[in-house]
This record gives structure tokens, C-alpha cells and sequence, in this order.
């Protein structure tokens, strides 16, 4: 693999007192290094993803909230790419709350039985009755009530808010929380549901950033380079990333 061109512009220097660190506070002296590294870590990512780095889902071009309800609800420890004839051919079937709500019990488990989790089914369909019920055919914007829908966890809800409705969550999984961890070099201190340290890095490195586009972008970079094997060579971030600097020393 070829290394990369050493001769392009340094970038700000990643020593241990210049990583963020998750929780932590910064010093007054070190807190100007830290500002300017998160903020170089979220330009180089969003110009990566709008470079050519977002991968193409049905799921986010211009669709309303309630196509990302499903998306989401589909996605649940799922692959993407096995999510998206399901997706395509649900949306034709049911194109609304409605229509989902009517759908025949054993015609949207038959439609979803390809993707497992045999109660997803089940589940989406009561979901989409709470929702025609209780909220007037809408998906809330809130992400506890839409904790309060069966099998949507503090994940899915977050998500939901997210994408369905740009909502300024620091969105965590265990794919995002990798990214998060290697580029600030500490371990998680827990799983992604509970780690708040990870969440508070998150949202720091998000700023003033659009949600959707800010978490899309995290979750490619996950997919495409930090992987549980990752391609740090080839990753976008490695000059600002404390994992991939170090590994890079390691090769020197």
C-alpha cells in the first residue's frame, strides 16, 4: 500500500495533552490546541463525506420522517446493504403510518423475514398503531416517546430524532464509539449506552454541525476505514487521529 505524501501541510501535533479527552477539561493552556484539533478532525470528516465519502442509501435522499422511522427500525443489528430491497419494497407496500398500520400481520413478517429477529415484525407493525393512535399518524420528535414504542431502544430513539428530525443528539453505537475512541486514543469506559464520556466527545466534535449530516458522516467513516481491522493508512483522518499517528510512528 502506498504510504502518503509527507510533504503536505502538518498538521496541530497529537500529544497527550492535546487529544481531547473524554470528560475531561481541558487546561487554559492546552484548551486553544484542543478547539483547533476537534475542529480540523470535523472539517476533514464532513469534506470527506461530501467529497464522495457518503455512501447511497434509499433511505437518505429527500424522504419524510416517516421513511427514516422504518429505516431505522429495520436497521436494528442489521447490515445496511441487506436492509435496502426490504426497505424499497415496504415503502411500495406501505408508503405511510396508515398504510403500515393496516398491513396484514403475516404479509410484513413474509416481507421482513429475510432480515431475522423474528419479533421485528410484530413490533413495527404495533408501532405504527401506537403512532396512528396516540400521535396522529406522526413520528414524534421527541426521542422518550418514541422510547415509549415497542423494540426501540435509547439507540433507535436517538436515531429516529436524528434523522427523522435533525435533532442535535450525540448519536452512539458500538460503530461510532470505535471512531470516537481511536481518534482521542483512550478505550471505551462503556458499552455505548451508558458511555457518556465517548457522547460528550461526540458532541464536541459535532459543534455547530448539521446532526444528520455530521452523524452520517461518522458512521461511513466507521463503515468504510474504522473497522474492527482498520484501514488506517487509507483513512482520511489518520494525520488528526491519535491511534492512526501512532500506528504510523510504530511503521518509521
Amino acid at each position: 500500500m502506498a504510504r502518503r505524501d509527507s510533504r503536505r501541510k502538518p498538521q496541530p501535533t497529537l500529544t497527550r495533552s492535546a487529544v481531547p479527552t473524554p470528560g475531561g477539561r481541558s487546561s487554559g493552556r492546552n484548551a486553544a490546541g484542543d478547539r483547533e484539533l476537534v475542529t480540523l478532525q470535523r472539517r476533514i470528516l464532513l469534506r470527506w463525506f461530501r467529497a464522495g465519502g457518503r455512501r447511497a442509501f434509499p433511505w437518505r435522499r429527500k424522504v419524510g420522517s416517516y421513511q427514516y422511522f422504518v429505516a431505522e427500525m429495520l436497521l436494528q443489528r442489521t447490515r445496511a446493504e441487506s436492509v435496502v430491497p426490504v426497505f424499497d419494497r415496504l415503502i411500495r407496500q406501505a408508503p405511510n403510518l396508515s398504510s403500515l398500520a393496516r398491513l396484514p400481520r403475516r404479509t410484513l413478517a413474509r416481507g421482513l423475514f429475510e432480515l431475522g429477529l423474528p419479533k421485528r415484525a410484530d413490533r413495527l407493525r404495533e408501532s405504527a398503531r401506537l403512532l396512528m393512535k396516540h400521535h396522529g399518524g406522526r413520528v414524534p420528535r421527541s426521542a422518550a416517546q418514541l422510547r415509549q414504542l415497542p423494540g426501540v431502544g435509547p439507540y433507535t430513539s436517538d436515531a429516529i430524532a436524528v434523522f427523522a428530525w435533525n435533532q442535535p443528539i450525540a448519536l452512539l453505537d458500538w460503530t461510532t464509539q470505535r471512531v470516537v475512541t481511536r481518534l482521542v486514543g483512550h478505550p471505551a469506559s462503556a458499552r455505548p449506552v451508558a458511555d457518556l464520556a465517548s457522547r460528550r466527545v461526540v458532541k464536541l466534535l459535532r459543534g455547530r454541525s448539521d446532526p444528520r449530516i455530521f452523524n452520517w458522516a461518522l458512521i461511513d467513516l466507521a463503515a468504510t476505514y474504522c473497522q474492527p481491522r482498520p484501514k488506517c493508512l487509507e483513512c482520511p483522518l489518520l494525520d488528526v487521529c491519535r491511534t492512526g499517528r501512532d500506528l504510523t510512528r510504530k511503521r518509521e
